[in-house]
């Protein structure tokens, strides 16, 4: 079994040596919701838990003896390969894991990588996380409440008066309240009672009009 690590972008691949000797892997469910100050409320998607791979092993000089190599890497070429991995972004660097033999071929991420160096040009025990890589996607929940408060107040009911100012006339005045000067008759035949004019085309400031009631719906 092969196991190993390719950059998707230059192509270049990284095979241990020797199989690591032991690798554990975790599967499981999420259910995930936070409210992060910079991006306000957050709804995370449910469903499983990005896949975790723990694996420990030896990364052998080329001296040791072993009866078949996978690589010829020697140990310090795979630890300067991990640091520049690491240097490649804020997350690190997206890689493939594929292991051979086996159905695991999927993108990942290194979270650690930690080398135990315990004498220069020497066999190195290693320790190493890697976290399926999964596009993450955020999706931001609009405050509601504002748009509804202002919603509301668009559509506050028409007042049931109307006070006349200077320059006002019957037909400016219908057009002012419903969008059209043509209803204005309507006004006229509610108020002409109480107006101090019997002129439709004479009204003066200060008169109360009575709106009439189908304008108000």
């Amino acid at each position: 079994m092969d196991f190993a690590l390719i950059d998707p972008e230059t192509k270049e691949s990284v095979i241990f040596p020797v199989a690591p000797s032991q690798i554990k892997i975790s599967i499981g469910t999420k259910t995930m919701s936070f409210e992060p100050i910079v991006l306000g409320n957050v709804e995370i998607p449910r469903g499983r838990q990005p896949m975790t791979f723990e694996v420990s092993g030896m990364l052998p000089k080329s001296s040791t003896p072993l009866g078949k190599r996978a690589s010829d890497l020697e140990p310090n070429e795979i630890v300067e390969k991990f640091k520049s991995w690491s240097d490649a972004g804020p997350y690190g660097k997206k890689l493939r894991l594929v292991i051979s033999e086996t159905d695991w071929n999927l993108p990942v991420f290194f979270p650690s990588f930690e080398p135990t160096i315990e004498k220069a040009g020497g066999n190195i025990p290693y320790s190493l996380t890697l976290t399926e890589y999964r596009n993450f996607e955020v999706k931001e929940i609009k405050n509601t409440q504002n748009v509804t408060q202002k919603k509301r107040e668009e559509t506050k009911m028409m007042p049931k008066t109307y006070t006349v100012v200077k320059g006002d006339s019957l037909w400016a005045i219908s057009r002012k309240l419903t969008g059209s000067g043509n209803k204005w008759p309507e006004l006229w035949n509610l108020n002409k009672s109480k107006l101090k004019s019997k002129n439709k085309d004479l009204i003066y400031p200060g008169e109360v009009l009575t709106i009439p009631k189908e304008w108000l719906k």
